[in-house]
């Protein structure tokens, strides 16, 4: 066997590994919300813009529509959010968040500092693996 195929010489699973382990930090906080992780992505980009176009949610979150839109009918579901469509396009769809789900953004708010607690990383570590990532995620993007 090639070193080229050794799992420990892979630059994609650690990435692979390390997702799937914040997102098993971030579940107890999450299930105080009833909020599964890809629909807490969804509620942190309506709090940076209460007002916005699903196809743009798409983009923020580098995923397609038929991923996305699974996520925005279940939280409407949930009463956290509303779908509107644009008078003039029916094609486009606004996403705003209700006032239940407003009442639960201080709740959020704690949950990155919670999380980073059990990081043993300073703040200057974590900025240059957050500048890192995005940079690498960028270049794939091509």
């Amino acid at each position: 066997m090639s070193d080229a195929l050794k799992l420990s010489n892979q630059i994609c699973f650690p990435f692979y590994a390390l997702s799937r382990n914040i997102i098993k930090r971030y579940t107890p906080f999450l299930q105080h919300l009833d909020l599964t992780y890809p629909q807490y992505l969804v509620m942190m980009i309506l709090w940076e813009k209460d007002e916005i176009l699903i196809k743009d949610i798409c983009d923020r979150l580098w995923l397609e529509t038929n991923t996305v839109s699974p996520l925005i009918k279940n939280l409407e579901a949930k009463g956290f959010i509303e779908r509107k469509q644009k008078s003039w396009n029916k094609k486009e769809v606004l996403v705003l968040v209700t006032n239940k789900w407003k009442n639960l953004e201080k709740q959020a708010q704690e949950i990155p500092e919670k999380l980073l607690e059990s990081v043993d990383m300073n703040s200057q570590e974590l900025q240059d693996l957050h500048k890192n990532l995005w940079k690498l995620m960028k270049q794939f993007e091509k």
